[in-house]
């Protein structure tokens, strides 16, 4: 299998465990007499935090994107990742699923990771100054799936910048810059 094959297996694996275990969480939540422990509202406003993930396979540019080139409207792109799948699970013959998705390719968590990547494949954006500002308020759904372009950002980052440093030096600013992921994915849950 090529490397391009495997990482598309391995993401399509990481999403279909994403919404598997979003959606045990979701409806999971039962009292021993099987009644729902959580109401369930008539309507359901799901904002998606994320990268190429959450923007989905199969996703269209969108005609109105800016820069960076997040989805506008935030339901454009009906993609086929795991955000449109989960809001079909989550619409039902009493709900309704109102959609946000916020993702932006080649996005990472914060500024400081988004910074690292300059040298290397510069991100278009991150989640707390790009997606986070415009999270829906009347949200009661959000999903974040965050790390896949921060390894590779954190790994380019340590491989460009410190191409003749020591063992310790390499490990110092890997572990900077993973504590500057921590931080921000504190930002995010907030």
């Amino acid at each position: 299998m090529t490397s391009t094959a495997e990482e598309t297996r391995m993401r399509r694996i990481g999403s279909a465990l994403a919404v598997s275990l979003v959606v045990a969480t979701l409806f999971g939540c039962t009292s021993p007499s099987g009644n729902s422990v959580l109401p369930v509202p008539a309507v359901r406003t799901y904002t998606a935090v994320g990268a190429s993930d959450a923007v989905g396979v199969g996703a269209v540019q969108c005609p109105t994107a800016g820069v960076p080139p997040m989805p506008s409207p935030p339901s454009c792109p009906g993609g086929n990742g795991y955000v449109p799948m989960l809001a079909g699970m989550l619409t039902g013959p009493r709900a309704q699923v109102n959609l946000f998705d916020l993702g932006i390719s080649g996005a990472v968590i914060g500024p400081d990771i988004q910074a690292d990547t300059a040298l290397c494949f510069g991100a278009p954006g991150n989640f707390i100054t790009n997606e986070l500002p415009v999270v829906n308020a009347q949200s009661n759904v959000v999903t974040i799936f965050a790390g896949g372009n921060d390894t590779n950002a954190i790994f380019s980052h340590v491989a460009i910048a410190c191409g003749s440093c020591t063992p310790q030096q390499v490990a110092t600013m890997i572990t900077t810059d993973v504590t500057n992921f921590g931080h921000d994915y504190a930002t995010l849950l907030g």
